[in-house]
Protein backbone atom coordinates (compact mmCIF):
# COMPACT_ATOMS: atom_id res chain seq x y z
CA UNK A 1 0.00 0.00 0.00
CA UNK A 2 1.39 3.52 -0.98
CA UNK A 3 1.12 6.32 1.38
CA UNK A 4 0.35 10.30 0.97
CA UNK A 5 3.57 12.18 0.15
CA UNK A 6 3.47 14.59 2.91
CA UNK A 7 6.91 15.77 2.80
CA UNK A 8 9.08 17.60 0.38
CA UNK A 9 12.72 19.03 0.33
CA UNK A 10 14.31 20.04 -2.45
CA UNK A 11 15.88 23.14 -4.59
CA UNK A 12 14.77 24.83 -7.99
CA UNK A 13 16.13 27.60 -9.16
CA UNK A 14 18.38 28.68 -6.53
CA UNK A 15 15.58 28.12 -4.05
CA UNK A 16 15.72 25.95 -1.48
CA UNK A 17 12.22 24.41 -0.09
CA UNK A 18 10.86 22.51 2.48
CA UNK A 19 7.21 21.73 1.77
CA UNK A 20 4.60 19.77 4.49
CA UNK A 21 1.80 18.52 3.39
CA UNK A 22 -1.82 17.87 4.70
CA UNK A 23 -3.25 14.21 4.31
CA UNK A 24 -4.72 14.84 1.41
CA UNK A 25 -1.09 15.38 -0.03
CA UNK A 26 -1.82 19.04 -1.11
CA UNK A 27 1.04 21.62 -0.01
CA UNK A 28 -0.15 23.23 3.44
CA UNK A 29 3.41 25.14 4.66
CA UNK A 30 6.50 26.10 2.54
CA UNK A 31 9.63 27.45 3.89
CA UNK A 32 11.57 28.85 1.39
CA UNK A 33 15.32 30.13 0.97
CA UNK A 34 16.13 31.94 -2.13
CA UNK A 35 19.75 32.66 -4.12
CA UNK A 36 19.66 36.03 -1.64
CA UNK A 37 19.42 34.09 1.54
CA UNK A 38 16.09 35.79 1.86
CA UNK A 39 13.67 33.41 3.95
CA UNK A 40 9.72 33.17 3.39
CA UNK A 41 7.17 30.93 5.41
CA UNK A 42 3.67 30.39 3.57
CA UNK A 43 1.10 28.39 5.21
CA UNK A 44 -1.38 27.69 2.69
CA UNK A 45 -5.40 26.58 2.53
CA UNK A 46 -6.55 23.32 1.11
CA UNK A 47 -6.67 24.96 -2.48
CA UNK A 48 -2.98 26.37 -2.43
CA UNK A 49 -3.65 29.94 -2.09
CA UNK A 50 -1.32 32.26 0.71
CA UNK A 51 -3.63 32.94 4.08
CA UNK A 52 -0.29 33.51 5.69
CA UNK A 53 2.71 34.83 5.03
CA UNK A 54 5.75 35.71 6.92
CA UNK A 55 9.53 36.87 6.55
CA UNK A 56 8.92 37.93 2.71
Amino acid sequence: MQGTNRLQLGTRNGTAALVINGTDGRPRVKLEVNGRNEVSFSALDENGNTIKQLLE
